[in-house]
Parts: structure tokens; C-alpha cells; sequence
């Protein structure tokens, strides 16, 4: 009983999670899941918002060696990170207006 139970678990699992994803990615997920779907405000506190270097990174698709680069944040005009007991950390919704920034700049450029 309990192997089946377990591979209804895995099964269903598999169909939750895309192949591949990264304790990372579940965890950047599940931060979202609980902002948008638990909390329903639009202010967000700075302890959901907040994202390590490598949960920024894997959030831009870049490296965190890129997010700890000040010239090249400089050079990206990336939002700089806030400092707290010696750790970086951005805020997802900084990123967020930068990302749209980066679109708005890119298609303006097309035209």
C-alpha cells in the first residue's frame, strides 16, 4: 500500500513540477504562489519580495557572478541590491519594474 501511495505521489509530483526544476525554482515559485494567491495585497512585504543572489539570478536567467558585479550591474542599470548582515538581496518587484524597463527600451529600439 504505501509503494503505491508513493508512486501516486511521484506521479503526481511529476505532473506539478516541470522536469529539471531546481530546489531553487521551487522555492522562487513558491514565494510567488504565496504573494499572489495567499496574501491578495499589492504591497509585499520585504521578507516575500525578497530574493537571494542566486534566487535573482535564476529569476533574470543570468549568473550570480552578473548580480555581484557592480560594474556590470552598473553597466545593466540592474537595481543595486540591499545589504543586510553582509548578504545581497533584491527586490523582486525592483526587478520586476527593470525587466519591463529592458522591454519598453528594446521595443522602443525595433522601431
Amino acid at each position: 500500500m504505501d509503494s503505491a501511495i508513493r508512486e501516486l505521489a511521484e506521479a503526481i509530483w511529476g505532473q506539478l513540477v516541470p522536469g529539471g526544476s531546481s530546489n531553487l525554482d521551487l522555492a522562487l515559485r513558491a514565494k510567488l504562489a504565496i504573494e499572489t494567491n495567499l496574501l491578495g495585497r499589492t504591497t509585499i512585504p520585504f521578507g516575500l519580495d525578497r530574493l537571494t543572489d542566486r534566487e535573482a539570478a535564476a529569476y533574470l536567467g543570468c549568473r550570480a557572478e552578473m548580480l555581484n558585479d557592480r560594474h556590470r550591474r552598473w553597466r545593466h542599470k540592474i537595481p543595486e541590491p540591499y545589504v543586510i548582515a553582509r548578504q545581497k538581496f533584491w527586490r523582486r518587484s525592483e526587478l520586476d519594474a527593470w525587466i519591463e524597463a529592458q522591454r519598453q527600451t528594446g521595443a522602443s529600439d525595433e522601431n
